[in-house]
This record gives structure tokens, C-alpha cells and sequence, in this order.
């Protein structure tokens, strides 16, 4: 059964130690497989004429390539898979196989038979950004990721690490005071910390944090 955009809901997975199939070896799947790698997962790619990209990755033992022909054979034990190949017949076959034994799917520039898909993705340290199309106009996705990431610059790495930081001390001494947490959380984004970064440094955003600590002592 065909899905519809309107179905989709963003998650984010854990998918250290998963097993991910990769059916395809061009340049598409070469980008699909490049969200994947840093990501833990037990990758897997079948493919007669895989990209050189792909070859380069299994030398350095990122990945297990198969160059050879599809069989569902190779569907055994996987979690997750991507077709990724230029035959959408085979691509429906993949699809209706994997439905068959329950595992989770998405064929490439084909959401109605996807049950996920791949956001355009930006990371600024903890921080995630994603945007979606919902497979409609994936360069419009593209696009708007561009725009975030120059809204989103790298002093953002900093501030997800403090703020990560911040709250850990917070939620440990304030344990049992929820309207107290908010008053520090609320001190914490009063703060224009990017005009910090951007004016001096990070030894100056530093010494701030350290104020705002100090200022806790007097809740």
C-alpha cells in the first residue's frame, strides 16, 4: 500500500548497530550511503556497477559490498533498506518483498513507497536541523537547508555544548523545583550569546556562563 505525504512524522532514530541494506550503486545511493556511515549501522550494499565512492568505502571497511545482482536473499536479517537502483520494477519488488517480512523501507524518489525518508539534514554540534519536502521537491529541501545553514552558523556548536551544560547543572540544583528551572532556563535564552561569540570569543562567552552560575546562587 502507498503511502501518503500527510503520513509522514519526523523522528529521530538511534541506528547504532543496525543492519541497513543498500540495493543500487550510483551516485544517488552514494549520498544516501554517506548519511549513514558516521552513523554506526552494519552497511550492507548490493550492486553490479558500484560508484567509486562506494569502493573506496569498503576498502577502509565502512561498509560490505556485494557486487552482484539482487536476490532476496540479502533481505535476511536487515532492519532498515534503500532501493536505490535505476529499474523501478525492481525497486517495487524490493518494496513489496520488505513489506512482506516486516522491514522498513524507502525506495529513492519514490515516497509513496517509503516508510522514511531522508530530510535535508544540518548539525551544529547537538543541535539538528532538518527539512523535509516530503519527497515532493527534494532541491526545494535542498535550498531551504541552505538558508539555515547560513542563519545557523558554527557559533552554534558552542551554545548547544554550554546549553547541554547548563542544564545538567540546573536540573541537579533545582531537583525537585520546576518553576525555579524555568526562571533559569529563561536566564540562559535572555542571553545573546551569539553577539558574545561574534564581539569577543568563547573565553568571553565563558566568563558570562560563569556569572550567570554565580547569579543562580541568589534564587
Amino acid at each position: 500500500m502507498k503511502h501518503s505525504i500527510e503520513e509522514y512524522l519526523p523522528v529521530n532514530l538511534a541506528l547504532e548497530d543496525k543492519n541497513f541494506l543498500v540495493v543500487g550503486g550510483g551516485k544517488v545511493a552514494a549520498r544516501k550511503i554517506d548519511l549513514l556511515v558516521p552513523r554506526g549501522t552494519h552497511l550492507t550494499v548490493v550492486a553490479r556497477e558500484p560508484d567509486q565512492k562506494i569502493r573506496e568505502l569498503e576498502k577502509n571497511s565502512l561498509l560490505i559490498l556485494r557486487e552482484k545482482e539482487y536476490e532476496t536473499s540479502d533481505l535476511e536479517n536487515m532492519d532498515y533498506v534503500i532501493a536505490a537502483t535505476d529499474d523501478s520494477k525492481l525497486n517495487e519488488e524490493i518494496y513489496e518483498e520488505c513489506k512482506k517480512r516486516n522491514i522498513l523501507i524507502n525506495v529513492v524518489d519514490d515516497p509513496g513507497h517509503c516508510d522514511f525518508i531522508f530530510p535535508s539534514i544540518l548539525r551544529r554540534g547537538p543541535i539538528t536541523f532538518t527539512v523535509s519536502t516530503a519527497g515532493k521537491s527534494p532541491f526545494l529541501s535542498a535550498f531551504l537547508r541552505q538558508i539555515m545553514e547560513n542563519a545557523f552558523t558554527e557559533e552554534w556548536v558552542f551554545i548547544g555544548e554550554l546549553a547541554g551544560k547548563y542544564r545538567k547543572y540546573v536540573l541537579r540544583k533545582f531537583k525537585d523545583r520546576e518553576d525555579l528551572k524555568a526562571e533559569c532556563f529563561k536566564r540562559f535564552l535572555d542571553v545573546n550569546w551569539m553577539e558574545i561569540l561574534r564581539q569577543h570569543d568563547e573565553h568571553a562567552a565563558e566568563e558570562y556562563y560563569n556569572k550567570l552560575l554565580d547569579s543562580l546562587e541568589e534564587i
